[in-house]
C-alpha cells in the first residue's frame, strides 16, 4: 500500500497547538506485511540518516497502538519512504508518519474509519492535534483535543492566491525540547492577544481578506519563551518584520520561519531572498502552496 501525506506548518502565531497550514511537501511511504521474519525499515530523500537512526519507528509504533486499541494483532512491516520534508524543522514530518501507521492500519483490517476518526487516533499518539489535523485533512485546520481523548476538527481549502515561503535553517530542534520551555501560566492580556488574532487570522481565510494577515500571525504565549532554542529565526522575523511586507511566525516548534505571501497584495518575496543573502544564508527558501486533500492512498 501507498500512503502520500502532506507536511505541515502548525501555530502560525497566535494559535498554538490549533492552527495548521498542509503544504506541498510530501512525506511518501510504501507499506506492506513483512516475510524477512522481522521489520524492514528503508528511507530516502530528506533526513534519511536521522529517520533511520531515530530509537522510535513512528510508523510501526502508531500502527501498532491502532491495533491495541482495536483489539488486532499487529504484524511485522517492510516500511520504506521517500521523504520531501526536512526533519525537525517544524513542518510536521514526524506526524506524516504517525498518519500513514493508522492509515495503514485502518485500511490494511478493512475497518473502514472516517477521516476524523483517523485524526482524533493519530491525535492521541501525536499528544497534539494540530499537525496530524493538516496531515489528514489538508488544508487550514483549527483543531481541539483534550485529556478525555476528545477530538475534532475544521479544515478550510485554501485557494493557489496564497503562496506559502518556508525559510529553513541548517539546524533542528526537537519538539519535545521546545515544549519543555513553554509557559505553564499566561497573563490574562497575553490570552486576549492570541485568541484574538487566532479568531481573526481564521476569519481572514474564510473571507478572503488577508489585508492585515501580518498583524494577525504575532504572538505572545510560545515564541518568545522558545527564543533561547532558536535565536537566528526570531532575528529572522524581526527583520522580516522591518519590511513592513511580511506576515511570518515560528513554524510549529521551529527553527524553520513561514511567511505567508498573498499574490494580490504586496509581494514580500524579493525582499526575503535580499535578507537572506545578506544576513542569513544559513536559512534556505522553499517555495509552495497549500496541500487542500491530506493524505492519498495508492493500494
Amino acid at each position: 500500500m501507498e500512503i502520500r501525506v502532506p507536511a505541515s506548518s502548525a501555530n502560525l502565531g497566535p494559535g498554538f497547538d490549533v492552527l495548521s497550514l498542509a503544504l506541498r511537501l510530501y512525506c511518501f511511504f510504501e507499506i506492506e506485511e513483512s516475510e524477512t521474519g522481522r521489520d524492514d525499515l528503508s528511507v530516502d530523500g530528506e533526513g534519511a540518516i536521522e529517520i533511520i537512526n531515530s530509537k522510535s519507528n513512528l510508523v510501526k509504533l502508531s500502527y501498532e497502538f491502532f491495533c491495541k486499541q482495536k483489539s488486532i494483532k499487529p504484524r511485522l512491516l517492510r516500511i520504506k519512504i521517500f521523504n520531501q520534508i526536512p526533519v525537525g524543522k517544524g513542518m510536521g514530518s514526524s506526524s506524516t508518519a504517525i498518519v500513514a501507521g493508522v492509515v495503514y492500519a485502518n485500511e490494511i483490517n478493512g475497518l473502514g474509519l472516517e477521516r476524523m476518526e483517523i485524526a482524533a487516533i493519530a491525535s492521541q499518539i501525536e499528544g497534539h492535534p494540530d499537525n496530524v489535523s493538516a496531515a489528514v485533512f489538508g488544508g487550514l485546520c483549527i483543531s481541539l483535543s483534550d485529556s478525555q481523548c476528545s477530538y475534532y476538527s475544521h479544515t478550510h481549502k485554501v485557494d493557489d492566491e496564497v503562496t506559502v515561503l518556508m525559510l529553513i535553517p541548517e539546524n533542528s530542534q526537537s519538539t519535545h525540547e521546545a515544549r519543555k520551555v513553554l509557559p505553564q501560566m499566561v497573563s490574562m492580556k497575553n490570552a486576549i492577544f492570541n485568541m484574538s488574532r487566532t479568531s481573526l487570522f481564521v476569519s481572514s481565510f474564510i473571507n478572503g481578506d488577508y489585508s492585515f494577515l501580518k498583524q494577525l500571525m504575532e504572538d505572545r504565549i510560545h515564541q518568545k519563551a522558545r527564543y533561547a532554542l532558536y535565536p537566528r529565526s526570531c532575528a529572522l522575523i524581526e527583520e522580516l518584520k522591518r519590511t513592513g511586507k511580511c506576515a511570518c511566525a515560528i513554524s510549529g516548534a521551529g527553527p524553520a520561519v513561514i511567511c505567508i505571501q498573498i499574490s494580490s497584495l504586496e509581494r514580500c518575496e524579493d525582499d526575503i531572498f535580499d535578507i537572506i543573502n545578506s544576513n542569513f544564508k544559513d536559512f534556505k527558501l522553499t517555495r509552495t502552496k497549500v496541500d487542500n486533500e491530506g493524505f492519498k492512498i495508492k493500494s
